[in-house]
């Protein structure tokens, strides 16, 4: 891997970044449009490559990354995401698939094989996917599957971007949350709109705006619109009435 992450080949790394600093610029470039979207997306554990190539003094690097970020078109993204319930302990228990000898102790007992708790052994066997039916096969305090829409409205400048959104934001009861750069004397920070929290429990929805390089075109996880929808119900109705669309950013309307 070109960019290993252990402590111990950290500054062998960033040695070779000062002889290549334009495929390092490369790669802090798709790690801030990553961050954009989701602010967990850093390339390192505990911190950012920008970060890393600060402290290694490599401001040719930084240098190129901001040069881009200031050139290169940007955009205004709708992200939104839903997660799911994960399977609980009673659905592991109970519903899969199970081994030669469970199925034959089930069939001695003259029980259908889902009613006959699976075995350590059966609980390792993957392909079977549970279909929900039973509520007590989802545990609201696990986060399952993650389902993600981005949708990319219009192609601008950063100040455009940045423009829009703050316009956007301005409406009462809307903040604007700003993350600041983490590098001296340059603006690397990141400016995001939520729209809809994150609720504590699961099934969730979380909606937000952001402004960052025009990369990533708008995409979403087949059968989204259908999940969303489900697992948002009237409280993302509520939390949706009176929202623009994503158009009215650049219009203004």
């Amino acid at each position: 891997c070109p960019y290993p992450v252990s402590a111990g080949s950290l500054p062998d790394h960033m040695a070779r970044s000062k002889r290549f600093p334009a495929q390092i610029a490369e790669a802090a470039m798709l790690e801030y449009t990553a961050q954009a979207l989701n602010p967990l997306f850093t390339l390192y554990a505990k911190s950012s490559l920008r970060e890393e190539l600060h402290r290694a003094g490599n401001t040719a690097a930084l240098d190129l990354l901001a040069h881009r970020l200031d050139t290169e078109p940007w955009s205004v993204y709708e992200v939104r995401r839903v997660l799911t319930p994960g399977r609980s302990d009673h659905c592991k228990l109970w519903h899969g698939l199970r081994c030669a000898l469970c199925l034959k102790l089930a069939e001695n007992a003259a029980v259908l094989p889902s009613e006959w708790a699976r075995c350590k052994d059966c609980q390792t066997i993957r392909g079977h996917r549970c279909q929900r039916r039973d509520p007590l096969c989802s545990d609201s305090e696990r986060k399952g599957t993650i389902w993600r829409s981005v949708r990319r409205v219009g192609t601008l400048t950063r100040r455009q971007a940045c423009g829009s959104l703050e316009r956007f934001a301005s409406r009462p009861g809307r903040e604007l949350e700003h993350t600041a750069s983490g590098v001296p004397g340059y603006a690397f920070g990141f400016d995001r709109l939520v729209t809809v929290q994150r609720g504590g429990s699961f099934p969730a929805v979380e909606r937000q705006f952001v402004a960052a390089p025009a990369a990533v075109p708008s995409k979403a996880r087949g059968g989204f619109e259908t999940a969303w929808r489900s697992a948002a119900g009237l409280a993302a109705a509520a939390a949706a009435a009176g929202e623009r669309s994503a158009e009215g950013l650049l219009t203004g309307v």
